[in-house]
């Protein structure tokens, strides 16, 4: 899996616990506060729209651009309970997913794994003011390199 899937596949699943609030909306990566990899296949550029559907569910859309200038884009839902995220378009490859834990309003924590291995943590906490959310990544990327990457998205 692709270092720049993995992040987006982490971070995306931050912002699930988005009760009408907060984390509804959209969001967009201030790349001038954020820790960026250079690698190719990262994120240069990505909006996140987050919307309530019902019945405790959250679906997240992302749209971007790599570092190598390939667009990349998805679409997935999850409850606002937690568990595994349900990709209906651009899903990770077979074998990975990304499963989230609500930890508070304001936090939670997606875990990313291949084939039930852990390979990535992301840390995601709402700024107290609400219009900005941080994504603090670790893990290995698809060599099974480490990285660890902080991404600060605005909300628009």
């Amino acid at each position: 899996m692709s270092k720049s899937l993995k992040l987006s596949v982490g971070l995306l699943s931050a912002v699930l616990f988005a009760a009408e609030g907060p984390w509804v909306g959209t969001w967009k990566l201030d790349s001038a506060k954020s820790t960026k990899s250079a690698a190719p296949k990262a994120s240069k550029e990505s909006t996140i729209t987050i919307r309530e559907l019902g019945d405790r569910i959250i679906e997240v859309a992302f749209k971007g651009t790599r570092n190598d200038g390939t667009p990349v884009s998805g679409k997935y839902t999850v409850s606002l309970d937690g568990g595994p995220n349900t990709y209906l378009e651009g899903g990770p490859p077979a074998g990975v997913s990304a499963t989230t834990k609500k930890i508070d309003e304001r936090n939670s924590v997606i875990t990313t794994t291949r084939d039930g291995r852990e390979i990535g943590v992301n840390h995601v906490a709402l700024g107290e003011d609400g219009k900005t959310f941080t994504a603090n990544m670790k893990g290995l990327d698809g060599e099974g390199k480490p990285f660890n990457v902080v991404e600060v998205y605005g909300k628009q």
